[in-house]
């Protein structure tokens, strides 16, 4: 036969219950007040929207041929062949190369001849257009400049203010990270005096036995 619990029981009871509810409890569920929060190593593309307008708002380049000089920006020396290989998972567009080539994304390395085939290669203006978008989502902050930056012009269209926006958001993340990184670094510094006087304290004056 089973008694009814006392109040004291249920209350143990209930306090037991949300402790086993709390320790499945999701990262982001609120725990004594407080967000227990979840550090994603990983989370680089977090931005990629804002990074991907700015640069093809800078640069003039539409979304598709970005992705095209993706690919091609390791490739090294290519073919015509090869660059229609990976064009084959792109929307048709049968003026892609001669635009890129126009543009001047790639240029010809090698004439076509008899024995060999005609190279291509990449040129400076798009590997720096891709070191740019590397080094933007790798915590290089964008220039807010108008000078630098059409963006942040007075008469910006309502897109250009809502993507600087998150810009502005972008390079406040990038400046609290790097805060961080720098009292990470003082920290470890002065740990590391006191460890090193505390240790040459100790080989001067050893223990007297």
């Amino acid at each position: 036969m089973k008694y009814p619990l006392t109040p004291a029981e249920e209350r143990l009871k209930e306090k037991i219950a949300k402790q086993k509810a709390a320790k499945k409890a999701a990262p982001n569920v609120l725990l004594n007040n407080k967000y227990q929060q979840r550090v994603y190593n990983n989370d680089f593309l977090k931005y990629w929207k804002v990074v991907r307008y700015w640069i093809k708002h800078k640069y003039g380049i539409t979304q598709y041929d970005l992705d095209m000089l993706f690919f091609l920006y390791s490739e090294g020396y290519f073919t015509i062949a090869q660059m229609k290989e990976y064009n084959a998972i792109f929307p048709w567009d049968k003026q892609r190369f001669k635009r890129l080539v126009e543009n001047g994304w790639i240029y010809l390395f090698r004439r076509h001849t008899r024995s060999q085939v005609a190279l291509y290669h990449m040129s400076q203006k798009g590997h720096s257009m891709i070191k740019d978008i590397y080094n933007k989502l790798n915590g290089q902050a964008i220039n807010e400049a108008v000078s630098k930056n059409k963006m942040f012009r007075e008469d910006a269209s309502y897109t250009e203010k809502v993507h600087r926006h998150y810009i502005k958001k972008l390079n406040a993340s990038i400046r609290q990270e790097r805060r961080h990184v720098r009292v990470s670094r003082l920290k470890l510094r002065r740990r590391e005096s006191l460890y090193d006087q505390r240790h040459g304290q100790s080989e001067q004056h050893p223990p007297q036995q």
